[in-house]
């Protein structure tokens, strides 16, 4: 419950947990979850704006990077254009390895 993700929102910051609160029914298998009052906007837009594909395709990954690469593509399947082009700066922002890249510049000094 302590996962905690980063929503930019003009000059805000939200920084929540996934889950606020979980509660399971002994023999009975329920577990009932209380989601962060942050994420409502977000979870009420999730019946039109998603995207779906197989877990089964996600769970042979090997790289971190590979199911968010994954998701880029799948967002962009049914674009007109049918490509999508990144430059290598843009990937990196889009898979969050920009932040990877400047810790490992500040280990090397």
């Amino acid at each position: 419950m302590k996962k905690v993700f980063e929503i930019q929102e003009g000059d805000t910051l939200i920084q929540p947990a996934w889950l606020s609160g979980a509660m399971y029914r002994k023999g009975t298998g329920g577990v009932e979850l209380t989601f962060s009052s942050y994420l409502k906007p977000y979870m009420l837009k999730l019946s039109s704006m998603f995207t779906r594909y197989k877990l089964s395709n996600i769970l042979s990954m090997k790289s971190k990077y590979s199911p968010r690469i994954y998701e880029i593509l799948k967002c962009n399947e049914f674009k007109k254009q049918g490509f999508i082009e990144l430059d290598v700066e843009g990937l990196r922002k889009l898979i969050k390895a920009d932040e990877v890249r400047s810790e490992e510049h500040t280990s090397e000094l």
